[in-house]
């Protein structure tokens, strides 16, 4: 175990050395020659999986290292931190995966939104931000950015968000909805009418009843004012 702990503490410390700690792991327990390609088609399968507590057997050290270094691994126990209103620790797994890939877009969007559920509105418009540079063509990342900032009360900043999501998509529905919800806090009504019917129509389409029907309920509403 010394030896191991050393390995994976060097500076020389590389994918080629784990490989070989694996394959004489293997060997100890089998008495066999190591097969190095065999070995490796054994532990991608688990180094994908969402997370090293789902694995019960003791693991290989090349399998744990691979997973350690999987991006997604955090990104999914983000998710599921997230998921179970543990939004401290979901954010911690969120950095942990965005600092082995510095570029991992859906990891910088899921730690806004979780920035945004803890009202952390400046660290949530960062991250969109950053999202956005990495990807100029990410809807989500354009849908989120204008939702916080319509929560400061920057309408404009928010509409200009929404526009763009609803070019990247025409069929964003909700795009189409929270647009229509500042017109109408802006007293223009008539581009609030527009955008509520454009979202009806969508969720029409889509066979979403149920919003299609509280479109139809706020457009009815804004009229009869």
């Amino acid at each position: 175990m010394q030896i191991k702990y050393w390995l994976l503490s060097s500076s020389k410390f590389s994918m080629l050395t784990v490989l070989m700690v694996a394959a004489i792991e293997s060997s100890a327990v089998a008495q066999q020659k190591p097969v190095f390609p065999g070995y490796i088609v054994n532990i991608l399968p688990v180094a994908s999986s969402s997370s090293l507590e789902n694995v019960n057997a003791p693991q290989p050290l090349a399998v744990r290292y691979l997973a350690q270094q999987n991006p997604q691994t955090y990104y999914k126990n983000g998710n599921n931190y997230y998921k179970q209103g543990k939004f401290d620790l979901a954010i911690a797994e969120y950095e942990k995966a965005i600092k082995i890939n510095p570029n991992f877009v859906r990891a910088y969007n899921n730690r806004g939104i979780t920035y945004a559920r803890l009202k952390k509105w400046d660290l949530a418009l960062t991250d969109f931000k950053k999202a956005i540079e990495i990807d100029p063509k990410n809807v989500r990342a354009y849908y989120n950015r204008a939702t916080v900032r319509a929560k400061q009360n920057k309408s404009n900043l928010a509409l200009a968000d929404y526009n763009k999501a609803i070019q990247l998509d025409p069929n964003y529905a909700s795009a189409y909805k929270n647009r229509g919800i500042i017109y109408k806090n802006l007293n223009k009504k008539k581009l609030a009418r527009e955008s509520w019917q454009k979202a009806a129509d969508i969720y029409k389409k889509q066979g979403k009843t149920q919003d299609y029907q509280k479109m139809i309920a706020l457009i009815q509403k804004l009229n009869s004012n």
